[in-house]
């Protein structure tokens, strides 16, 4: 399976990867479908534009990237880039999601996915419960 490109947290201010897809409410009010970019064809040396790449690539299968932003102990939606957008401009209180967000830490061990540290983040209804950190880094032998 193709590596899917990562949702996006910003936490203290710091922008990072999500290894984790928080659902988004489609049905919601302030969540809009976009219209489908037409495909183009292109020659191997045109540029890909983000849009066309949230769209048709294998990598994003959901085709859409939320960013979301964890402030004063919530789980907010800021913005939605491809098939979805955020209208209102005030970030969107998560209240629908509950679940475990990982926050990737560190270099990659051994394999794409298996990183030195990883953020665990608990969520219930847009609310964070408990964070830890899982440490994959190896301890020295004696």
């Amino acid at each position: 399976m193709t590596t899917q490109f990562c949702e996006e947290l910003i936490l203290a201010g710091e922008k990072l990867a999500l290894a984790s897809y928080p659902t988004i409410p489609v049905d919601h009010p302030r969540i809009v479908p976009m219209e489908r970019p037409p495909a183009m064809h292109r020659k191997r040396t045109d540029p890909i534009h983000e849009q066309d790449q949230i769209w048709y690539s294998t990598a994003c299968w959901r085709q859409y990237i939320g960013t979301w932003q964890i402030e004063d102990g919530n789980l907010y939606l800021i913005g939605i880039k491809g098939r979805f957008a955020l209208t209102g401009g005030a970030p969107l209180l998560a209240d629908w999601f509950t679940g475990l967000l990982c926050v990737p830490r560190g270099a990659v061990r051994d394999s794409p996915g298996d990183f030195k540290q990883v953020l665990r983040i608990e969520v219930e209804n847009g609310r964070v419960v408990r964070t830890h950190v899982l440490d994959n880094r190896r301890k020295p032998r004696a």
